[in-house]
Parts: C-alpha cells; structure tokens; sequence
C-alpha cells in the first residue's frame, strides 16, 4: 500500500516578511475531495504551489507519497502529481494534439500507443476534433479543456486544482466540474480550490469529500462536506450570511442570503 498522496506539517510560506502560509497541516487521503475555500488573499493558491513543489517553503514539511515534494524527479512528480492552474496558456503555435501527447512524457510507449491516450483524453473532454487545430487560436474555455485533457492523459494518481473554472462561462463550468468530479468518482485524489463552493458541493452528495477553510493563511475548520455545521462554518469564513436550501434533492448554499 501507497503512503497517503499527500502529508503537510506546520508549513509556512514567508513573502517580504508576511506569511502567506502559517502553520498549515493538513493531511489527504487516497480517493478523498479536499474543496479548498476562503476568501481573496487566504493564501489557497500558495497552498497549491508548496503541494505541487513549485512554491518555495520557509518552514515545515510537505510530502507526497512519503517523499519530500522538494525531492521528486520531474517523472516522479508527473506520475504522482498533475496539476491545473486557473488559467492555461500555450506560448508556441503547437498543435493541441501534441500538448495533449506530452503529457505522457514519463510513459514509456509507442507514438501509436500515446497517439491512442491523447484522442481518447480529447474525447472525454469533446475536444477531439480540434486534435489538429493551433493551441494559441483556441478561446479560453477551449484551452482550459485542452488543459483538462492533457491532465487525464498524464494520469497522475492526484490531482492539483487551483480555481481552474473561475473564468469560464457558465456551461463550461459545468461541464469541466462534472469531468473532474467523474475522475474523483472513479478513485482519483483531488484537491480543488475554488471561490464557488456552491458549484462543487451541490454535486458532492455522497462520497469521502472535506472542505477546507482557509482565511489569513491559517486553517480555520475542516468539515465533512456533508456535515450539518458546513453553512455557519462558511457564513464566519466570509463573512456573510449562508443559507443551505435543498434544490432537487441537492443541498445549494446561497451566499449573502439571511435565513
């Protein structure tokens, strides 16, 4: 059996003497949702960064898998880690096919056999007629997709979310939401950070899922996300009133809302 995917003790972040990060711990189980939250400046996105190893640390320890996120192997950290940032960018005319394909650099496979995994990973995302198609002439919710499929195609065991739909118009949203949370459903670890909670936990009805608040760099609760105490937890962390309704049988949180 694997180590748990990741394991993060007192971390701290310190930038031009402020820490963005103070004491954080925090620790993710295979096959588990962690939906990280909190408002402008909690320091979710510099979470993201120590997890994935990008982001330098000034204290405490962050593990993957039982090794030191700072210690892995760029093929190490592709198998282990994969990551979506809020926004994708492609600086070369490549065609998206190609992107797609060099996700799987750390596989070792035929052109034929990554060829195959890169349409395929395109087809989940209904993207596989722009395969051929210049990544810089693609809108913004296509490169956010394209983005999507080169993840499925890397098939990291863990995912890294940092607000990966806060741009996109409604139904890619939805759409992008609903094929990270299919992964999460068939046994992907996925930690996601999001400013829409709403747009997640209505689609989390059952399933090992926590919310994790963040506010000031610290961890302020984290709760099941089916757990009763969920909308006074959010209500404090924001500072607005949440008021949890059931809509079709789904728990929606209306933010702003007094009961």
């Amino acid at each position: 059996m694997r180590p748990q995917p990741l394991s993060v003790s007192e971390l701290q972040v310190v930038r031009g003497g402020r820490a963005l990060l103070d004491g954080i711990s925090l620790d993710v189980q295979s096959g588990e949702l962690v939906i990280v939250v909190g408002p402008n400046g909690a320091g979710k996105s510099t979470l993201v960064g120590a997890l994935f190893g990008w982001t330098g640390i000034d204290g405490g320890v962050v593990e993957c898998e039982g090794t030191s996120v700072g210690k892995l192997s760029g093929v190490e950290r592709a198998a282990r880690l994969g990551w979506l940032p809020q926004r994708a960018s492609l600086a070369e005319p490549t065609p998206v096919i190609e992107q797609v394909m060099a996700a799987r650099f750390r596989i070792r496979e035929s052109r034929a056999q990554r060829l195959k995994h890169a349409l395929e990973a395109l087809e989940r995302v209904g993207l596989r007629h722009l395969a051929e198609r210049d990544g810089t002439s693609l809108s913004g919710g296509e490169a956010q997709r394209v983005s999507l499929a080169a993840l499925i195609a890397q098939d990291a065991r863990t995912w890294l979310l940092d607000e990966p739909a806060n741009h996109l118009d409604p139904r890619v949203q939805t759409e992008l939401m609903q094929i990270v949370l299919g992964e999460w459903r068939a046994g992907k670890t996925v930690v996601l950070v999001t400013h829409d909670p709403d747009r997640v936990l209505a689609r989390v009805t059952e399933g090992p899922a926590r919310v994790v608040g963040l506010r000031d760099g610290r961890v302020t609760f984290e709760l099941s996300a089916h757990a009763d105490a969920l909308p006074s937890a959010l209500s404090d962390l924001y500072d607005v009133p949440v008021t949890a309704i059931i809509v079709a049988g789904r728990r929606r949180f209306l933010f702003g809302v007094q009961a």
